[in-house]
């Protein structure tokens, strides 16, 4: 089979792991009230990502501390600060704003300098007019404080902020996704906007204007779909400094915080989801990945029934695969250190390469070996992915070990799994086996084996990362296994492990193919070793650049691409 043949035939079996994203977009509620001496501020949070996070930053240097909201990049989309002022944002229209080199130059964003500056609305848009905004906006800033005073802080037609005052003897103020300065500009006229506004329209006294009854209509207008979904609610009491918390839109649970309670704990940052019991979590996560259509659970015993049907057909295949090398003498140590960590990790798939395997080869030195094509890209692929997968798992051990430093699911995390995979399965497991078996330096077989395992590592990693990566941020992000396999996390570092092995396979067989036809297969060695290979069989263990370039090319161009839906996945 010549390369070009093999790169027709990966392109087509590759191409079903590479996806498109849609894009999305962000649309949020914000709606606040006051009458007498109570004034809530309430906002959905309607986006894509769910790995939501609370943060406190404390007073200093004549700055306020407050609290503020957003995701995993920590920039805040929401917060209130000891002052009682408050904000959140709504998506709109980008318009384009005025050059005003007068104007001073913010060293970060102006709300994050009002928030830290500011006690009163009169000052926030004091402050808000000494900055230079940039060239464009394309969101608008809902401002509240607690003497009931708001404002709407948006782009104008003109070019200029504008600021949309909650007028004297209105009770109430709302923003969703259309410019309050400008609502031709679009997304208007809008549900939520119109549901939210029948709603408060009711509020007729103090009495009315409860914590509950805004829950109600954040309830009425939350988002839940495929692309988007109010991924947490708070409303604040900007009197009391009372924060009221809920997490994707699962109403029935809140968590309340004091502000001035968290601001005494100094600089610190949580998930927002730790906060709710682990049934409030589960119920958000199984939701949101049943929208995004990847994953159909309906509770974690499904992954219970997984992890476990497989770690009963692999230890079924384990304790089989002893019983018959224990009758087969002639298997060396290292023929069985191979089977057995394959089987481990691959389950029936080992077993079934051992049998498959011997069951071609003949023993004679005068017979020859008529093991098909085919069955040496098996053999070599459960080869490949079994020293990964071994290096993975050990890998995974090091970074739980190192938890408080290092989160598993993070890119450091991630990065740190892989790299000590790769040198753990070619240094550890690869390069001791083939030098073995084929009786050479250790050293030596490395440097004749490195441009081949570097294919096949490729290749191995184009299945195997993104699986692996997919579930080592569910088990971290949404602690799925939490409660349904509490002190069974060893197995489920296992389960990971093997799942992502079989996408490898899956992904590096191809590649085996190709080696296989082209007479780089190291099968033969590894089932019998060198000297017992016959006569005609003797296939090249050195895979040569100028042979396999378009193949080299080939596999990073595949990497690249597994890279960027881990991307996809993480962000």
């Amino acid at each position: 089979m010549k390369s070009s043949q093999f790169i027709i035939i990966l392109v087509l079996s590759l191409m079903i792991i590479i996806t498109v994203g849609l894009p999305a977009f962000s649309a949020c509620t914000i709606f606040m009230a006051s009458y007498g001496d109570t004034v809530l501020f309430a906002n959905n949070e309607d986006y894509t990502n769910p790995r939501t996070y609370y943060w406190v930053i404390p007073s200093g240097g004549g700055k306020y501390g407050g609290l503020y909201l957003g995701f995993d990049n920590l920039v805040p989309q929401g917060g209130i600060n000891e002052k009682g002022l408050c904000f959140d944002g709504n998506s709109v229209p980008e318009v384009p704003l005025n050059s005003n080199p007068e104007r001073l130059t913010p060293s970060k964003w102006v709300v994050s300098i009002i928030m830290e500056e500011c006690a009163t609305i009169e000052e926030a848009i004091s402050k808000a007019k000494q900055y230079n905004w940039g060239h464009s906006i394309k969101y608008q800033i809902f401002m509240a404080d607690a003497t009931g005073d708001a404002v709407v802080i948006s782009p104008g037609p003109n070019g200029e902020l504008a600021f949309t005052r909650k007028e004297k003897g209105e009770e109430y103020l709302i923003s969703t996704n259309f410019n309050r300065a400008n609502p031709n500009s679009g997304g208007y006229p809008c549900w939520r906007y119109e549901t939210a506004e029948k709603m408060l329209k009711k509020i007729k006294s103090e009495e009315d204007l409860t914590v509950e009854y805004f829950k109600s209509i954040l309830d009425a207008v939350h988002r839940e779909s495929a692309s988007l979904n109010t991924v947490y609610s708070n409303i604040f009491d900007l009197k009391k400094g009372i924060i009221s918390l809920y997490h994707f839109h699962q109403f029935d649970e809140v968590v309340v915080l004091n502000l001035a309670e968290q601001l005494a704990r100094g600089s610190w940052c949580n998930r927002i989801g730790d906060l709710f019991s682990q049934q409030t979590v589960d119920n958000a996560f199984i939701e949101h990945w049943k929208y995004q259509g990847k994953i159909f659970i309906n509770s974690n015993s499904f992954f219970l029934t997984i992890v476990l049907t497989w770690f009963f057909l692999t230890l079924g295949s384990l304790i089989f695969l002893i019983w018959k090398l224990t009758q087969r003498k002639s298997v060396s140590w290292g023929a069985k250190i191979l089977w057995i960590v394959a089987t481990i990790y691959l389950g029936p798939f080992g077993l079934l390469s051992y049998l498959l395997s011997y069951r071609h080869l003949k023993y004679s030195p005068d017979s020859k070996i008529v093991m098909a094509s085919p069955l040496r890209a098996f053999g070599s692929t459960v080869f490949d992915v079994a020293g990964f997968a071994l290096g993975i798992n050990i890998a995974f051990l090091i970074v739980f070990l190192f938890s408080s430093y290092i989160e598993a699911g993070g890119p450091l995390g991630i990065t740190i799994i892989f790299g000590l995979a790769f040198i753990i399965g070619l240094f550890i497991f690869h390069a001791p086996l083939i030098a073995y078996f084929t009786d050479k330096p250790y050293l030596m077989t490395i440097k004749q084996r490195l441009l081949a395992e570097i294919l096949s590592m490729n290749f191995v990693w184009v299945g195997l990362a993104p699986v692996s990566a997919l579930l080592i941020i569910l088990l971290n992000r949404y602690s799925i296994f939490t409660s349904s396999l509490k002190g069974m996390e060893i197995l489920v570092f296992w389960g990971i492990t093997s799942l992502s092995a079989l996408a490898g396979m899956v992904t590096a067989y191809p590649y085996n193919l190709w080696t296989s036809f082209c007479g780089y297969s190291i099968w033969p060695f590894l089932v019998l070793g060198k000297k017992e290979i016959v006569k005609g069989e003797e296939r090249k263990l050195i895979l040569l650049l100028k042979d396999s370039w378009r193949v080299l090319l080939l596999s990073f161009f595949f990497l690249i691409a597994s890279i960027a839906i881990i991307i996809m996945i993480v962000s």
